[in-house]
């Protein structure tokens, strides 16, 4: 029911994970996860109701889901669908090493003649003031 709907670009934005992520090799596990053993604790944890969330966005062709939560930077693809997570824009992330943060942000590209997500690349910086790096770049 929206005029001209289809010269829009449709992404959908939520808080939690639409898909698991594997914990990467800088993140400290917090107290409860060293207590209880890293088993169960790998891999983030997953909204409850994802697969019915990922097939309304199929449904609905909205093909670029972004997400929090975790800060744990990241992108992959669900058919079809890619998935943006966000990461951490303060740093506020525990890190193995003391004195490092991850703090880290996304640049999303777009074509503006088609109205299409080009490129995401995801940028970090485990010192504050260290300068940035490019950690990942994903095509679309």
């Amino acid at each position: 029911s929206i005029p001209n709907s289809s010269n829009y670009t449709y992404i959908a934005l939520v808080h939690h994970h639409p898909k698991i992520i594997e914990n990467p090799d800088w993140y400290k596990r917090d107290w409860i996860e060293r207590v209880l053993g890293k088993a169960g604790f790998e891999k983030t944890m997953r909204m409850i109701d994802a697969d019915e969330f990922l097939n309304w966005n199929k449904a609905r062709k909205i093909d670029l889901i972004l997400h929090g939560h975790k800060h744990i930077p990241t992108v992959h693809e669900h058919d079809g669908i890619t998935i943006v997570a966000a990461g951490s824009a303060t740093g506020k992330v525990a890190h193995v090493d003391k004195g490092k943060t991850y703090l880290s942000y996304n640049v999303i590209k777009f074509d503006l003649a088609t109205r299409r997500p080009v490129s995401c690349t995801i940028l970090a910086e485990e010192i504050l003031g260290g300068g940035t790096k490019d950690v990942l770049l994903h095509n679309f």
